[in-house]
Order: C-alpha cells, then structure tokens, then sequence
C-alpha cells in the first residue's frame, strides 16, 4: 500500500514538473 502511494506522489511530482516546464516556456514565448 505505501509503494503504491509512493508510485502515485512520484507520477504527481514528475507531472508537476512538466507542467511547470511548459508554463515557463510559454512565459518566455509570450515575452519574445
């Protein structure tokens, strides 16, 4: 059971991540 949780907060941290990635991106197109 813990594993399991664990497996779903690393899946939400790297989705975060990538969020995040993509809204600066898009910050730095709307800038240019």
């Amino acid at each position: 059971m813990f594993m399991k949780r664990l497996m779903i907060v690393e899946f939400f941290q790297s989705n975060v991540n990538d969020f995040f990635f993509l809204l600066m991106s898009g910050k730095q197109k709307v800038s240019n």
